[in-house]
């Protein structure tokens, strides 16, 4: 009687497996959770600092590891090894996409530093120039 016990508890098993992926097999996937959208600092160091932070994240393959998985021995050391074999060229992609930000980041942060140095002058040039106006007028209405 376990026997048959065991078998009527599988085939229950078996038929709510079925059941369950009958429903999931048509339906859609859930929408992904939104990430919240972390603030921008657009103060010349908030500016300054970003890049220095993607310069520190740009190997996502570089995983150290804690003290307490290198104390779990050599199977650790062999799945991580696995691991990083089976995901060495996503790696490698992710990294030069990310050296690649990293460079376009750095060369929009010199364009706008030249771009704000260009605004400053052109200010500058301007505040001139409506004082000569300004200048000129006075002298052409006193005369």
């Amino acid at each position: 009687m376990d026997g048959d016990d065991a078998l009527d508890e599988q085939a229950l098993i078996q038929r709510i497996r079925e059941r369950i992926r009958a429903q999931l097999e048509g339906a859609p996937l859930p929408p992904a959770t939104p990430r919240a959208e972390a603030p921008v600092d657009t103060s010349a160091q908030g500016l300054d600092a970003e890049p220095a932070v993607m310069a520190g994240s740009i190997a996502v393959g570089e995983v150290l590891l804690t003290s307490f998985l290198r104390a779990a021995g050599s199977a650790v050391t062999s799945a991580r090894k696995l691991a990083q074999r089976l995901l060495a060229r996503p790696l490698e992609r992710q990294t030069n996409y990310n050296l690649a930000n990293h460079r376009l980041a750095r060369a929009y942060r010199r364009e706008l530093e030249s771009l704000r140095t260009d605004h400053e002058a052109l200010r500058l040039r301007c505040d001139a120039i409506e004082a000569a106006v300004r200048e000129l007028g006075a002298k052409i209405g006193h005369g």
